[in-house]
């Protein structure tokens, strides 16, 4: 499956919609109100190194057997050290990255995280590495915040609208469905979804045998980062107060089963789920980069994540948002 172009939009306070054939490259990472700096989560940094230095490899493996770091990290002792993108690149295209340095998906290989002591200056540590002849840009690990709600009036619950889906209403989504019903891998960088849920799951195994159920998930597309285990079977509906659930929601607008004489009918009739559960209830860079370079990986053709951090975008001071930048250079 090709990916011929990938939309996203990480917004504070929106999650933007747009026809591929009118987005542009440089439009297609977005962070809504320009006005606070990055946040930073624990000690982390993230450190893209230059292609002409140590490796990655290098320096996680002595880091692992807690040798000196060569030439590099000379200020500050980080007690882990690790990759930034997990799933590395093998066989002749890593060969092909690394004799394309500049391309996106090389700078991706080139990045490590630094965890330090929660006593170190990660400001005097970032000053550091920014003079290290080794590091090509230093970012903070900030947190990724779950949009809630939008100011504009209008979005807000008026009359009896809990009684009927509005939003299909609004789209005019029956007059579209006269001429496609939507078949398509839809990638979601969430908190997980409910996988035991009548209008999500793929196969029911209520009475101890699975049957195909024709629910949208795909557990063997699906990954959970938020508790860093492999078994999809645990991406299921974030616990944590007001994002409770916000994933099955997401996950049944979108593509709920239609035309089942239950529930909701979701936008997309036949399309499939690859869900990445980021939230815990704040995500990372690092998990939001691992979970959308896994779903370019596996052939996602949209991607939604309605997340995002005030006051970053593409466009600002270089260091401190270029992990997510290139990853999404990177899909489209």
């Amino acid at each position: 499956m090709r990916v011929s172009r990938v939309l996203l939009a990480f917004a504070g306070g929106s999650l933007f919609t747009a026809a591929s054939a009118f987005a542009q490259p440089e439009h297609l990472f977005s962070i809504a109100n320009a006005s606070a700096p990055p946040r930073i989560v624990s000690n982390e940094l993230i450190v893209l190194l230059r292609s002409n230095g140590p490796s990655p490899e290098e320096v996680v493996e002595k880091a692992r057997r807690r040798e000196p770091l060569p030439g590099l990290l000379g200020t500050g002792d980080p007690i882990r050290v690790d990759f930034g993108i997990k799933r590395r690149a093998k066989g002749v295209v890593r060969q092909r990255l690394l004799d394309e340095p500049d391309r996106p998906r090389a700078r991706l290989e080139r990045y490590i995280v630094l965890e330090y002591p929660r006593s170190t200056s990660l400001e005097a540590t970032m000053l550091a590495l920014e003079g290290d002849p080794n590091v090509q840009s230093v970012e903070p690990n900030g947190r990724l915040h779950l949009h809630l709600s939008p100011s504009d009036p209008l979005a807000a619950v008026n009359a009896d609208s809990t009684m009927y889906q509005w939003g299909i209403h609004a789209l005019n989504l029956p007059a579209a469905w006269d001429l496609v019903k939507g078949n398509a891998y839809l990638g979601l960088i969430d908190t997980g979804l409910e996988i035991a849920h009548p209008e999500l799951r793929a196969f029911d195994e209520t009475g101890g045998v699975p049957i195909f159920d024709g629910g949208p998930f795909r557990e063997h597309f699906s990954y959970d980062y938020a508790n860093s285990t492999p078994e999809a079977p645990d991406c299921v509906v974030d616990e944590v107060g007001l994002y409770r659930g916000h994933g099955s929601h997401v996950s049944g607008i979108a593509a709920a089963r239609t035309d089942n004489a239950l529930g909701v009918a979701g936008a997309c009739w036949h399309c499939s789920i690859m869900m990445m559960n980021a939230f815990s209830p704040f995500s990372t860079f690092v998990k939001a980069a691992n979970s959308l370079r896994d779903l370019v990986d596996h052939g996602v053709q949209i991607v939604s994540i309605s997340a995002g951090q005030a006051g970053v975008t593409c466009d600002s001071p270089p260091g401190t948002f270029t992990l997510l930048c290139d990853t999404v250079a990177d899909a489209e």
